[in-house]
């Protein structure tokens, strides 16, 4: 018996902690105005990112700013960063996407959502293309230059308008912001290492690290943001299944070119092999005439084989191990009571084409020209936000016994 009430005490002391965090997160929001703070702490998709940039309607746009409206929940501030280039896409003659840069635009955010310089104000923390590895170091001689260097940017910008912070390291700021007072947070971190991972062709970029059971980066940001607050992690979808990936590998050189005539350069460049099936060629405007071209010789011999940054091998791709980095995070959020937000199932649902939004939309996933994506091919469009915002209701509503009403999407 006394054995039995060993293992039942922390289920119970469990069950007892999540009933009155219901209650306590009822009455803020049953409150008129709701007096609840939000707080964000992610990257691209947290931000906003579309079209491969960020601009403050993007902003205004993403999920986390689009939930602080639905719960109407006061001040709701952004990091105030400039706007940058983005792509736009067009379908060449053989159907294929191609890729085009477009200037910076200025474009306004909506009403309701404030922008700030000051890091101490800002309640979305998200930082374009964060990653997780980079949080804690300076831009330097010692990052891959293959590590995308834009996050470095953004951080830059947050502490040039901060001069108390311009001689601390990124990571300083993430303490500052993790151990504020909030009473509701979302978690989002990790999709833009294994984006940068799979951009580079997966050339000396590791992210085997993301799996370590040693305790890491996320553990020691999710147990300061939920010492005192509620909250949510989203985990992760598949980023082998986004259209960027896949444009020249879902039947676009088929016709056009044989696969087999490839050969890939790979590991350390010394051993260079024919193109297998299971590699994927990954999109550059540079190299995709010529790849198309059956006059060219590149790619299509020893000499002028294709290089390890243009081609995720099999097994590259095999280190990306998605659904062992979700676990992690589930077993994080066990371990504080937090709901998680299943991107992951949420995609593959997309992908199959059966997901349909609360009020009639068909999600169609298609690219370039259909509705989830932006111009990337890798961050949703505006409606794609939406989704995953009420995606993230759900969630809550689920976890919490809330009622929180879903955006429209038509």
């Amino acid at each position: 018996m006394r054995n039995s009430l060993y293992f039942l005490l922390p289920a119970l002391l469990l069950s007892l902690q999540l009933e009155a965090q219901k209650i306590l997160l009822k009455e803020r929001l049953n409150a008129d105005p709701a007096p609840l703070k939000i707080f964000t702490m992610g990257g691209s998709l947290s931000s906003g990112v579309q079209n491969d940039g960020i601009n403050k309607q993007f902003q205004s746009e993403s999920f986390a700013a689009l939930l602080f409206k639905q719960l109407n929940s006061g001040k709701f501030a952004l990091p105030d960063f400039e706007p940058s280039e983005t792509v736009n896409v067009k379908v060449d003659d053989y159907g294929t996407p191609v890729f085009e840069t477009e200037k910076k635009r200025i474009l306004e955010g909506v009403d309701g959502i404030e922008f700030s310089k000051d890091i101490r104000s800002v309640h979305n923390f998200s930082v374009p293309f964060q990653q997780i590895r980079t949080i804690g170091m300076k831009e330097g001689k010692y990052i891959a230059p293959n590590i995308d260097s834009r996050q470095f940017h953004y951080l830059s910008v947050l502490q040039s308008h901060n001069p108390d912070f311009s001689n601390s390291s990124y990571k300083d700021i993430f303490d500052l912001k993790v151990k504020e007072d909030f009473d509701f947070f979302i978690y989002e971190l990790g999709f833009d290492d294994f984006l940068s991972y799979l951009k580079a062709g997966g050339y000396r970029i590791s992210v085997g690290f993301l799996y370590s059971r040693e305790p890491g980066m996320e553990q020691y940001l999710i147990n300061n943001l939920a010492s005192t607050a509620q909250g949510v992690i989203i985990n992760i979808p598949d980023p082998k299944d986004l259209p960027f990936f896949n444009i020249l590998n879902n039947g676009h050189l088929e016709g056009l070119t044989s696969l087999d005539d490839f050969y890939i350069k790979v590991s350390d460049g010394t051993q260079t092999r024919r193109f297998d099936e299971k590699d994927l060629i990954l999109y550059n405007r540079e190299l995709y005439p010529s790849l198309v071209n059956t006059s060219s010789s590149v790619g299509r011999n020893y000499e002028t084989a294709l290089t390890d940054q243009q081609v995720l091998t099999s097994s590259e791709l095999s280190k990306v191990q998605i659904t062992v980095y979700n676990s992690k995070l589930s077993y994080l959020a066990k371990k504080k009571n937090l709901a998680v937000v299943d991107l992951y199932s949420l995609y593959k649902k997309i992908f199959r084409g059966e997901y349909v939004t609360h009020d009639g939309v068909k999600i169609d996933p298609s690219f370039p020209g259909r509705n989830f994506f932006s111009a990337d091919g890798i961050f949703p469009s505006s409606l794609g936000h939406r989704v995953i915002c009420n995606e993230i209701i759900t969630t809550i509503n689920a976890h919490y016994g809330l009622k929180i009403k879903y955006l429209p999407t038509i």
